[in-house]
């Protein structure tokens, strides 16, 4: 029993509904390294069938995604948390500051109180606490916040324009994705983000286990686009 629950994890996500929370997901479908994974959205998709997963999938819908700490007696226990939520330029600052800043920041916080040992925040290109452009700015300070709540793995994924988002079409991508600039592909951001989460738990999970669970410096991880796409075909080949 104990050897089992060491080589599973248990997964919460945020932002599952969209483009890279979906691949996310789909990853998880017949992967024996977890136990159990849990989508907080405000939509249940058609695609989540609990007899497509060999993991217990746990759809948790709430009406928004305000007070977080109630699904902690829910979530007590997880291992991973993943925030790739997104919002569009044209919700407005406001909005957009609390979907890309404000709920992942309040995410963290929950990851850090249920026990977490690993969390991946979807930030972006370029981002800085000290930008003068919001959007940037806001990214920055959120990674800033996810990184003082202490859990073992932090790692923030800064991939450059995402191209062939599934079912999510948006001009701006399309035009970046005619010029120069680092770009890449949903699913393999998607495939990424989930490897690099389940490896690196289990690592963590293994060495404690090891050290009889003596407490784990923490580690901060900023992978960037070209560092996201080299994981990704390091994993596909076994390599890694």
């Amino acid at each position: 029993m104990v050897e089992s629950s060491v080589k599973q994890v248990k997964i919460a996500i945020i932002g599952g509904s969209g483009a890279t929370g979906r691949e996310i997901i789909r990853c998880a479908k017949q992967d024996p390294r977890v136990k159990e994974i849990s989508v907080i959205v405000r939509r249940r998709l058609e695609e989540w069938k609990q007899e497509d997963y060999l993991p217990e999938l746990k759809i948790i819908q709430r009406d928004n995604l305000d007070n977080l700490d109630e699904l902690q007696e829910q979530l007590q226990g997880y291992e991973i948390f993943i925030s790739c939520l997104g919002a569009r330029i044209k919700v407005g600052q406001q909005e957009w500051i609390k979907v890309e800043k404000e709920i992942p920041a309040a995410f963290s916080v929950l990851a850090k109180k249920c026990g977490a040992k690993y969390f991946s925040y979807l930030s972006g290109n370029l981002v800085n606490k000290n930008s003068r452009y919001y959007a940037m700015r806001a990214k920055g300070e959120a990674e800033v916040h996810i990184e003082q709540q202490q859990i073992p793995i932090s790692a923030m994924f800064r991939p450059g324009t995402l191209v062939n988002r599934d079912n999510d079409f948006r001009w701006v991508e399309w035009i970046l994705a005619k010029l120069p600039g680092p770009k890449i592909e949903n699913a393999l951001l998607g495939y990424a983000m989930y490897h690099h989460s389940v490896a690196e738990t289990l690592k963590v999970k293994a060495k404690q286990c090891e050290q009889l669970n003596e407490e784990i410096k923490p580690n901060h991880i900023a992978i960037e686009n070209e560092d996201i796409k080299a994981f990704a075909k390091l994993t596909k080949e076994g390599i890694i």
